[in-house]
C-alpha cells in the first residue's frame, strides 16, 4: 500500500513540475510577443535608435505601449519565485518563440535573468490596480527595464 502512495505521488509532482515548466514556456511567449511589438512600434516610428542610445523613453502616454508593458510585467510573475532551472529555460524558449525568433537564443537568457529581476524587484500583487493595470511606479519600472531589454536583443 506505501508503495502505491508513494508512486500516485511522484506521478503528481511530475505533472505539476509538467504545468509548471509548460506555464513558464506560455508565459515566456506572451512576454516574448508584446516584446516584439513594442520593437515594431518603435522601429516603425524611427525612436528605437534613440531608446538605444539612452536618448529615448518609451512613450508611456501610448495605449498600445501600456498594454504591450503591462503584459510584460503581469507574464513575468512567476520568474520572481520560479528559480529552477528548467523554469528559466523553458522562460526563455517561450520568449524566442512568441518574438518570432527576434529574441536569439544567446538574449533570451540573458532577458529572463533581467525580466527575473524585476519580477523579484516589484511584487506584481501591489503593483496592479483594481482594474488590472500596472501602477505607475510599476509602469515607469517595466518600461526602464525593457529599454535595456531592447539593448541586450541587439
Amino acid at each position: 500500500m506505501a508503495a502505491a502512495i508513494m508512486s500516485i505521488s511522484v506521478i503528481t509532482s511530475c505533472s505539476s513540475l509538467g504545468s509548471l515548466v509548460s506555464g513558464a514556456q506560455n508565459a515566456g511567449a506572451v512576454a516574448g510577443k508584446a516584446l516584439k511589438a513594442l520593437i515594431d512600434k518603435y522601429i516603425n516610428l524611427g525612436s528605437l535608435g534613440n531608446i538605444l542610445g539612452g536618448l529615448g523613453t518609451l512613450d508611456l502616454s501610448d495605449a498600445e505601449t501600456v498594454a504591450n508593458l503591462t503584459k510584460i510585467a503581469s507574464s513575468i510573475k512567476g520568474l520572481s519565485t520560479n528559480t529552477s532551472a528548467d523554469y528559466l529555460a523553458k522562460f526563455a524558449q517561450g520568449l524566442m518563440n512568441g518574438s518570432s525568433n527576434a529574441i536569439s537564443q544567446e538574449a533570451a537568457s540573458t532577458i529572463t535573468k533581467t525580466l527575473a529581476d524585476l519580477a523579484k524587484r516589484q511584487s506584481m500583487t501591489t503593483s496592479l490596480n483594481s482594474d488590472g493595470s500596472l501602477s505607475q511606479a510599476a509602469l515607469q519600472s517595466t518600461a526602464y527595464t525593457v529599454a535595456n531589454v531592447f539593448r541586450q536583443m541587439q
